[in-house]
Formats: structure tokens, sequence, C-alpha cells
């Protein structure tokens, strides 16, 4: 994520007079905590769980680009938790000696070879527990000798780790994100394999009482779902209109950022929203929302960050922010263009079997101008990479044949609607018969080719149109086994001899001696000779 640099040293604010200071880690946490949310419209809150859904979502019974609080259990929105999980428990779940990254909010430094192990042992500090007790008195009695005795108590160290990423650990098999955001998320949709995909699914952040995380927007324009299972979180919102980003934009590039509060430099602070979220409650913050973060009290909480198809313009959009903003590539997206990549092409399928949703196929466009751009000055080895498999894949030699195919879907679904592409046929799978070498062997294999028409017949074999009766004596239920021979009485028995053929069946009767004659009279040496070669390929 996009964050700012908050002042390198801890100092004192004062709110009611010079007697009465507080000291927080942060120095916009007052201004944080006196600004009242002057919006109520941005935020959509959702008692029964059960109606948050993909289709919801997509068909515009939920808003996608408005927050949505969610008061209801984790269980009604498809979401799995471990109950009463405690920082221990992930230590022991993971491994005491697993490496965080870990963040002193006074100077907004990382603290360098920490594990979670050291993590448990700094929120379980006895010392740290005592002052952070001392300072929640404080807060809630405004008495003036309170404040002045708070005043002079030291406070303790604040840390915030919010970038442990667990979903190749075991804490990975007891938590699942809702539903919603496994139906709609790119990266289990789009990427080809379960190697290499990007690690932004599954967060776990560990934050002590005091901490602040200052306004950003979510790295690639991601959508990002918070579940609390212990503690409380303070969020200040501001909508991503194109005022409210270039405004966002300024601020990040002056000299003097992190001693101005954002929405302090907004004409109005009508786009304002504080949220407040409470144990056990979700929150889904969407695609560009600009927030900053405050925790009064230690607090546990599992997320995620996504990518779907409902706001591709405003994904691409806050990535050419990041852009424009040189964000370090450790705090962007991983592997983000080459996920695009594999989802255009996954979008294909979709529009072919009219698999998609009306915003989907007005938002797709901005994805296809964009990826015909990255295409043609792809430097991005994980990009170049991905280019190459769906050249192969599809076999054309450029990745712009098969943007223009999805470009001609959208246009054909503009025409004729959501519905599939009955001109598109698969290619069908047909069967190859084996080579004159194969079929020796004792084991016989069958060839599968994407051929449209089969083999051509071995030489010397005429094709030609059987008499009834020659089929008849080929197919004939009395047909007997491979050791039946002709009447010694007929003419020409040693060259009716070499028509015997090989039955695999050994229960059927030996054709009648009409049969015999009828084969004899209809086929004549040198075709007989024919047949018996295929038969034997055949065979």
């Amino acid at each position: 994520a996009m964050m700012s640099n908050p002042p390198s040293q801890q100092e004192t604010y004062n709110d009611d007079g010079p007697d009465e200071a507080n000291t927080f880690a942060n120095r916009h946490i007052p201004q944080f905590l006196d600004l009242s949310s002057s919006s109520t419209h941005s935020l959509q809150v959702v008692e029964n769980g059960v109606t948050l859904t993909a289709a919801a979502l997509c068909h515009g019974q939920y808003d996608p680009t408005i927050p949505i609080l969610v008061t209801d259990t984790p269980q009604s929105i498809g979401m799995t938790v471990p109950p009463n999980l405690t920082i221990r428990d992930v230590a022991e779940t993971i491994g005491n000696n697993y490496p965080v990254s870990v963040i002193d909010v006074q100077h907004q430094e990382e603290l360098e070879g920490w594990t979670l192990g050291d993590l448990v042992e700094y929120f379980e500090d006895e010392e740290r527990l005592v002052l952070v007790r001392q300072q929640q008195i404080g807060t809630t009695n405004r008495s003036r000798r309170k404040r002045v005795q708070r005043a002079s108590v030291t406070p303790p160290k604040v840390l915030n780790q919010i970038s442990l990423e667990f979903r190749h650990t075991p804490l990975a098999a007891l938590v699942k994100s809702p539903l919603f955001v496994r139906s709609l998320d790119w990266i289990d949709a789009a990427w080809p394999d379960e190697t290499g995909k990007p690690q932004t699914q599954y967060y776990c952040l560990t934050s002590t009482a005091g901490c602040y995380t200052d306004f950003h927007v979510d790295f690639g324009g991601t959508s990002v779902w918070y579940h609390i299972l212990t503690g409380e979180k303070h969020f200040l919102l501001i909508s991503p209109t194109t005022e409210n980003l270039k405004v966002y934009e300024d601020w990040l590039c002056r000299p003097n950022q992190s001693e101005l509060f954002l929405p302090d430099l907004y004409p109005n602070s009508d786009g304002v929203q504080k949220v407040v979220l409470h144990q056990s409650q979700t929150l889904f913050i969407p695609s560009g929302w600009i927030h900053a973060v405050y925790t009064p009290q230690d607090s546990l909480v599992i997320g995620g960050n996504f990518l779907h198809g409902l706001e591709i313009g405003k994904q691409i959009e806050v990535n050419s922010l990041e852009v424009r903003t040189k964000v370090p590539q450790k705090f962007r997206f991983p592997k983000y263009l080459a996920l695009l990549m594999y989802t255009g092409v996954w979008y294909l399928n979709k529009l072919r079997n009219g698999d998609v949703c009306k915003r989907e196929c007005l938002e797709l466009p901005c994805l296809l101008d964009a990826l015909t751009m990255w295409s043609r000055v792809a430097s991005d080895p994980h990009m170049v990479k991905a280019m190459d498999e769906i050249k192969k894949a599809n076999n054309v030699s450029s990745v712009e044949t098969v943007l223009h195919d999805i470009r001609k879907e959208l246009d054909r679904i503009e025409r004729d609607g959501i519905v599939p592409n009955a001109t598109f046929k698969k290619p069908k799978l047909r069967l190859k018969l084996p080579s004159e070498k194969s079929s020796t062997s004792s084991s016989f294999r069958i060839k599968l080719s994407m051929s449209s028409k089969f083999s051509t017949l071995p030489p010397g074999v005429k094709k030609r149109r059987r008499s009834r009766e020659d089929v008849d004596g080929m197919t004939s239920k009395n047909e007997g086994d491979d050791e039946w021979k002709p009447s010694g009485g007929q003419s020409h028995s040693a060259d009716r001899s070499k028509l015997a053929i090989s039955f695999t069946s050994t229960t059927k009767k030996r054709p009648s001696d009409a049969k015999i004659q009828s084969i004899g009279r209809t086929v004549k040496k040198k075709t007989s000779s024919s047949r018996q070669r295929l038969m034997k390929r055949l065979r």
C-alpha cells in the first residue's frame, strides 16, 4: 500500500490546554479522533450476511463501489475463522521462528530481525499492558487530574504488524475468506497453476493500542476485506473521485507530507466517512478508497486484498497513480501485469460461454486498452513469461491476436446480448489409427488428433462401396472363429482360403456354405487381397 511517513520523533499535543497534554505516537491522531463523520450515505450496512453474494454485487443489489459493513456473523457470508484466536495461537500455528516485518509507529521504521515469537513476548509484556490500561483509563475519564497524570507517564513503544501473508502456512487451513471474495478474485480464477501465485489473499494483522496508519490506497487498486477477531479499528474513508484522487496524489508528492492532515486539504469534508469496526464485524473497502486507520486497543485482524472484474477501470487508474508517484516495487501488487494478462485470456472463454455480467462487459475495454499498451513495451519478466505461455497455448504469434478476439466477443455481446457464441466451435477430438509398426505391438494405443479429417487409407487400398451381400457376409452374426476354412468342394479353394478373417469373438457360429459361396462370387482375388491388408491393420 502507499503510505505516508509520519514524524521521526514522538511529540506531545494539547487538546484543552498546556496542562492537559495527550501523548500519541503520531501527530495526526488527535485530528483523526476529533473529526466526526460528515457523510452518511457512503456506507452499506448488511445485517443479513446471506444476501451479500457475488451475484448480488454483479447485478446491483449491492454497489461494489461503496464500502460495506457486515454486522452479521462471519459464517453468514461464507467465511471461516478460528474461534478465540490469539497472537500466541498464531505464533504456535505458523511457528515462533517465522520472520515478520514490524513497524515502529513512532518513527515509521521497520524493525529488522523480528519473529512471531518476539511479537508474542512484546504483546504479553506486563509493563506494556499496565501502561496501556493506564492510558485507556485516562481516555475515559476526562478530569483535569487524570489527564495530567497520564501526561507524566512514559508511553509504551507502539508496534504495528500489517504484512504477514499466511496463504502458504498452516494457519491457512483454519481460515477462509468471504465467499463473495473467493467468487470474484482473479488470482484463483485466472492464474494458470498453483505455483507462483501472487500472495495477497490472506493477511494477519497484529496491532497494539495506539497504532496509526496514515492515509493510503491499497496497492494495485485492490479491494480489501477486514475481519476483527479481537479488538477494535477506526477508519476514515475518502471516496475515490477524480478530484479526491488528484488532491491525494499532490499530497503524496509534497516534501512536507507528514506534517499535513489530508482531510484539511479538501475544500469541504463532505466525502469523509468515519467507520468504527468492532469485534466479529467485517468491512469491505472497494477499489481506490483513500483511508487511514487508528487502533484504540490491541487488535488481531484477518484480511486480504483482491482484484476483480467489477472495477477494472479504477484498479488500473490506481496502478497508474503508483507509477506516477514512483511507489517502490516492494509496496506494489506482486506480478500485477502478468495476472492481468492471464485474466484477459480467462475472460475470452467467459465471453464465449456467455458467463459474464453487464458490469464486467462495460469494464473490460479498460483492461483491453491497458493490455494492448503493456504488451507492446513489455519488460516485466513475469509478464513476458505470461505472454509466451499465452501465445503457445493459443498457437498465435502475438497476444494482440487474442486481444482482438476479446474485442470481437464484446462486439458480439453488444449486438446479440449476453449469450453463448453459437458460431464458436471447439476443436473436436478425432481417433487416429495406429501406424503399421505400432499395430504389431501387443498393446493397442489410441492416438488423439485435433485434425478435422481422418487419416488416409493405407497404400494400395481403394475406397469402394461394398455390395449388400458383401457387407452381410462381413458382419453376419453367424460368423465363426479363425479356424474355419471354405469347403474343399468349391473351386478356387486356395484363393478363397486367403479370405479367412480373424474374429475376436469365439462364441459365434461358423458361416453357412451359402454365405461362403456368396463371398466367393462377389469378391475378386485382387480386391480380396486389399481387404485382407486393411482388416489386418484394423486388428
